[in-house]
């Protein structure tokens, strides 16, 4: 680990606050990517014309933008970007959180991807180069979610603004997206949610995938052109069934149920709930309650292997051998018990997860880690905060001062490696190189870790 005149060795376990230099410097640097990131337009959709402000995950101009990202948003990037700037910007983020609604489904459902300039339609660049003509059905929204983050990002903005209006207006559409979760993402009514692309867990080309996608199996590094031809396939079968939920997951094609999309369903129902009771709305706050148990539940009883916590695979149920960080997740949940086996036998261990410069996204003894490869064994900033939220609930639950002690050491390499690189959309945990696009507003994140 290097060091600079911002930090002492014995920051690393205690932590800094947000009065720290290097906590200053790094929500300087977010602030600034924030504001350049920023987006306001005028759409219409559906007969109907909107005013929507948001932040792009990247500059929309510039030698840092990114077509992938500029002017388009994100649901689980805009939720990160709520919780970030809930407190500094409130009015702001109330527009973005409204904006993820504008084009919900019937059903309930919200999509992952806001194409704002009705590009929607368009594939990206690498799907142009392998031949694919079209791409979503509509030209504004795409056809799959992102993991539901979005009742942490409304708390957020009630914490922040105690605003009951707007919480009376935000609930309902929001209790329906977790509705339809509920009712169709469910396809075998394990109480544990599917997903129906690699795309829907955020982790796109994780090794976590690679069994559902027929890829070779923990045996060296995959090319990623190889993995994006399998996304790929998997994207054609499910348009080929105009993106039903049913019918693709009697396919059986690729339906694989998420640790860590499972954490964040049943810990956001719960903190629905509790907004819920804010407004007197007793029947979903009970209803919401109820599922959120079940699913904790399910995950405590079906995901657990004896070792760790494990993704399902397939139609069959089969437990995935993966060790992915994802195992970690569950420490956010109440009741969870095998918090000191998985810290001490794979958080801590050098072997396992416990790399230079931070916690990689798979196990360092996995054969296919390759740490400088988009999700194959990097640091991304979603995974660093449920992390560090987990570590923050074993440690105000049960004392365990390691889980204290391991939420600084993340916090504060974080931090170090924002302040050296810039805010890159990964890093690679054995050097702290940064890769991918430039200048990724979700790391401003990194502030409010220090809060956990």
């Amino acid at each position: 680990m290097y060091y600079n005149n911002l930090i002492t060795p014995a920051n690393f376990i205690n932590g800094i606050t947000h009065q720290h230099p290097l906590a200053k410097a790094v929500l300087n640097q977010a602030m600034e990517v924030f504001s350049n990131n920023r987006v306001n337009l005028e759409v219409s959709y559906n007969g109907k014309d909107f005013k929507v402000s948001f932040t792009s995950p990247s500059e929309s101009v510039g030698d840092n933008m990114h077509m992938d990202y500029a002017g388009k948003q994100w649901l689980w990037d805009s939720c990160f970007h709520i919780i970030s700037l809930a407190e500094k910007n409130p009015e702001f983020v109330k527009k973005e959180f409204l904006a993820l609604l504008v084009a919900q489904r019937e059903d309930g459902f919200i999509p992952h991807m806001h194409h704002w300039f009705k590009d929607g339609q368009t594939p990206p660049g690498w799907a142009i180069k392998k031949g694919q003509t079209k791409f979503w059905r509509d030209s504004l929204i795409s056809d799959i979610t992102q993991p539901p983050i979005l009742a942490i990002a409304l708390k957020a903005i009630y914490d922040s603004t105690k605003d009951l209006e707007y919480l009376k207006k935000t609930i309902p559409p929001i209790v329906k997206f977790y509705n339809y979760l509920h009712e169709k993402r469910d396809p075998d009514k394990d109480n544990l949610i599917s997903i129906l692309h690699p795309w829907e867990s955020g982790w796109d080309n994780s090794q976590r995938w690679d069994v559902a996608l027929n890829l070779p199996y923990n045996n060296g590094p995959v090319n990623r052109s190889y993995i994006d031809d399998k996304k790929k396939e998997i994207f054609l079968h499910n348009a080929s069934l105009n993106w039903q939920e049913e019918a693709i997951f009697e396919s059986g094609k690729f339906d694989v149920e998420p640790v860590d999309f499972n954490v964040i369903y049943a810990l956001n129902m719960a903190i629905l709930a509790d907004l819920c009771s804010v407004i007197n709305d007793n029947d979903n706050q009970n209803q919401l309650l109820k599922r959120s148990k079940d699913t904790t539940n399910a995950i405590f009883n079906i995901m657990w292997d004896g070792q760790k916590y494990t993704d399902i695979v397939g139609k069959n149920n089969i437990p995935s051998d993966i060790k992915s960080a994802a195992m970690f997740y569950p420490l956010i949940l109440e009741g969870e018990i095998h918090y000191q086996s998985l810290i001490e036998n794979f958080l801590i261990e050098e072997s396992e997860f416990m790399a230079p410069f931070g916690i990689p996204t798979v196990s360092r003894s996995d054969k296919t880690y390759s740490p400088s490869d988009y999700w194959r064994g990097n640091i991304w900033p979603p995974v660093n905060y449920f992390i560090c939220c987990g570590l923050a609930n074993i440690y105000k639950k049960h004392n365990y001062k390691l889980a204290k002690a391991l939420k600084n050491y993340i916090a504060v390499t974080y931090h170090l490696i924002l302040h050296k690189e810039g805010f890159y959309e990964y890093f690679n945990p054995e050097t702290g190189a940064g890769f991918g696009v430039k200048n990724l507003s979700w790391n401003g994140i990194a502030s409010k870790i220090l809060d956990l």
